[in-house]
């Protein structure tokens, strides 16, 4: 339910406006502020004479597997390699755009649909190359589907891995390495939309660190340019990938809107592409048939609209030459396509119709970067979490815009942050939780205070997401008023984690302009982003971190020399001398981190040295043994062998990351995934082995139920996990 409005308060010193997160009663109508007043949006809509519009087509089937033969035969007369992909499941499929192939759907077993034999039949490949193991893709179906043709296989223990793998087959093919594009591996819509650019594309989860065979993938294509596109992506992944090559690298991503997530990456392409390709956001099937396509962007729809402003906005800028829609009038409506074809620039001899409701106010900022610096911060989020966090946010702004931003320090910032219970409204939980002046103080400092009385927290973590609303409010300090979006970042409602909005976004470019060319198919893709700020005040910041096998982590952060490292020592009340030594890698900005660099169950004084440098001191814990360092896994006795561990957090649960060994080399094995609700099993599901007879998968199932968590299969048991 939405709890909160925000709203025009009151006009500070007749230079500024202060804008403020406000109570709203269950079930009430929204409440009419005081203060200035605005229109519904900043620009008038503008009239629209059809006049020489794109082609709009329709490519679909019966289903998934018909619809995906029909884009590969519209994009290919004929192929020397033909991809199948699992029409039952989109993770193999996600980095199969760059292979620049055509790409066929095929169920995991039985018979192969006539389409797809037919399709293969036309093309004439001379090999077929199957993404993922048998489970995903039976040996049958393949070779059912390669009628005779020379079958090989491309497949990893994991999402992250399949796709690590399919990028080694694009650079022995020459793939481009002027960019890489990295998507969330947890939806389809970035990677997909990333594909249709011709360059490499890799997957990450969306949170834990970089996969090894990511890493070694990076390694080998060795990318001039990283973009990061689509959904929620791990920051510790990300920081890995900075730590050990840094590479410049952007960032496009959206949260957990695909829509927007594919708009992102459609800004890749340059004005005059040859189709625009729509699928409806509302599953992955029609989208996945996008991977043949090599002629222009992906975009993704509402089924029967409204389409997003930013898919508008992109499709006027691309001016395609045609709108190819893949699916039936059931999966786009006849009514999103005539406003797809509307916004594109031939179609209007007036220009398209303008859709923005966001509104701007106050001064727009003259003088950039902005600089943000912190006054305080808040204890309910651990070491300097609560910075991260604001200034990822504010960065979200500067990603899709002109806008740059710093941090600064509390004496010279252009922004100051603030957690505080003196300010107006604030001192109670559920009442308002944030302040905002609207646009650049011209003349006296620009603020934005938290209510420190609320419970901050952050996605996967109890409490008020401090990303979102640090979101809105630097929205405000931009210069940007409220928008009647109701998806909007900046909407008047708080209705918990959200990512930005094409209106948003449309907002923000009115005021800053879109910023550098965003790297894509150009083939010369720039020199990268602006040098990052090196980090200050240098330092180390220790936090409790999370429960350990006896104690807590030391969750350690630490600002040093830009591309250096430091080695740090774990020290506590027993062992003041040190008990654990580990060196840890700087990024471009000189900051790093371990989140799990050591765990003690004595106290109760913990703190962290290195480099010359003491962290603050952290109390937990009592007397008692130093525990040691978590000891290695047992070897695995003979015979097959299933290995359960709690995987990423989703839907108040986890995933069960199970791996398998001392299996049969090349065979498979079908597990069961069971918990303390449901002992019985929930889920079951086969996995393909390799020649070792090793696999495995980190998204096998997932639960929010308790507190034992098994998986079963080939006779054996796996060790049992409690969350």
């Amino acid at each position: 339910m939405r709890r909160t409005l925000i709203a025009w308060v009151v006009a500070v010193a007749s230079i500024a406006g202060l804008l403020t997160l406000a109570p709203l009663p269950d079930a009430a109508a929204p409440v009419v502020a005081d203060g200035p007043e605005h229109g519904p949006g900043s620009l008038p809509v503008v009239g629209v004479t059809v006049a020489d519009a794109p082609v709009a087509f329709r490519l679909s089937g019966p289903s998934r597997y018909e619809t995906a033969a029909a884009v590969a035969l519209d994009s290919f007369e004929s192929a020397g390699t033909v991809v199948l992909v699992s029409g039952a499941n989109y993770p193999d499929a996600l980095a199969a755009g760059p292979l620049d192939v055509p790409v066929l759907a095929v169920p995991p077993t039985g018979s192969v649909p006539q389409a797809v034999t037919d399709a293969i039949a036309t093309l004439n490949p001379g090999r077929v190359l199957v993404l993922g193991g048998p489970a995903a893709i039976s040996d049958g179906v393949a070779r059912d589907a390669a009628a005779g043709r020379t079958v090989t296989r491309v497949a990893g223990a994991s999402r992250f891995e399949t796709a690590a793998a399919v990028v080694g087959v694009a650079v022995s093919s020459g793939v481009p390495n002027d960019v890489l594009y990295i998507a969330s591996g947890d939806t389809f819509a970035g990677a997909l939309a990333a594909g249709t650019t011709g360059r490499a594309v890799l997957l990450l989860p969306s949170s834990g660190p970089a996969p090894a065979a990511v890493l070694d993938a990076i390694d080998r294509l060795r990318p001039g340019y990283i973009q990061y596109v689509g959904g929620r992506i791990s920051s510790d992944a990300m920081r890995d990938i900075d730590n050990r090559f840094g590479i410049p690298s952007g960032h496009r991503t959206a949260g957990n809107d695909i829509v927007l997530a594919a708009a992102l990456a459609a800004e890749a392409w340059s004005p005059g592409v040859a189709a625009v390709t729509l699928a409806t956001s509302a599953g992955y099937a029609d989208a996945l048939a996008a991977t043949s396509v090599e002629d222009g962007p992906l975009l993704l729809v509402d089924s029967c609209g409204p389409v997003d402003d930013l898919v508008l906005d992109v499709v006027a800028d691309l001016e395609p030459d045609a709108i190819r829609v893949l699916g039936g009038a059931a999966a786009i409506c006849e009514s999103v396509v005539d406003e797809v074809v509307s916004a594109a620039p031939a179609a209007s001899a007036s220009g398209p119709a303008d859709t923005e409701e966001y509104v701007l106010g106050g001064q727009k900022w003259t003088s950039l970067p902005i600089s943000i610096g912190f006054v305080n911060g808040t204890p309910d989020l651990s070491g300097s979490r609560e910075h991260e966090l604001v200034l990822a946010a504010a960065r979200e702004w500067a990603s899709v815009s002109g806008v740059t931003v710093t941090q600064g320090s509390p004496g010279n910032a252009d922004v100051l942050v603030q957690w505080t219970t003196a300010a107006e409204g604030f001192g109670g939980r559920g009442g308002v939780l944030a302040r905002a002046h609207l646009g650049e103080v011209v003349g006296g400092q620009n603020y934005i205070w938290f209510d420190e009385a609320d419970d901050w927290g952050e996605f996967g973590v109890p409490g008020t997401d401090l990303w979102t609303v640090a979101a809105h409010e630097f929205g405000h300090s931009l210069g940007i008023h409220h928008s009647d979006v109701r998806d909007a970042m900046m909407y008047a409602y708080y209705d918990g984690p959200q990512g930005l909005h094409g209106d948003d976004i449309a907002a923000v470019r009115a005021l800053y302009g879109t910023g550098g060319p965003t790297p894509g198919p150009d083939p010369d893709p720039g020199p990268g982003p602006d040098p990052v700020p090196a980090c200050s005040p240098q330092g180390i910041v220790l936090a409790r971190g999370s429960a350990a096998p006896a104690g807590y982590w030391y969750d350690v952060s630490v600002c040093g020399q830009p591309g250096g490292s430091v080695t740090v020592t774990c020290r506590d009340s027993v062992d003041p001398q040190g008990f654990y030594s580990q060196t840890i890698g700087l990024n471009a900005a000189g900051r790093g981190g371990d989140q799990t660099l050591c765990y003690s169950a004595d106290g109760p004084d913990h703190w962290v040295t290195g480099g010359g440098m003491e962290s603050n001191h952290v109390t937990w814990g009592g007397g008692g043994g130093t525990p040691p360092p978590p000891p290695p896994p047992p070897p695995p006795p003979p015979g097959l062998t299933l290995s359960l561990t709690r995987g990423a957090p989703i839907n108040g649960g986890y995933w069960y990351s199970l791996s398998v060994s001392h299996g049969p080399a090349g065979g498979s094995v079908t597990v069961t995934c069971h918990d303390s609700v449901d002992p019985q099993g929930f889920w079951t599901q086969t996995i393909g082995l390799n020649g070792s007879g090793s696999g495995g998968d980190s998204t096998l199932c997932w639960s929010a139920d308790g507190p034992d968590h098994w998986v079963t299969g080939g006779g054996a048991e796996s060790n049992h996990v409690a969350w």
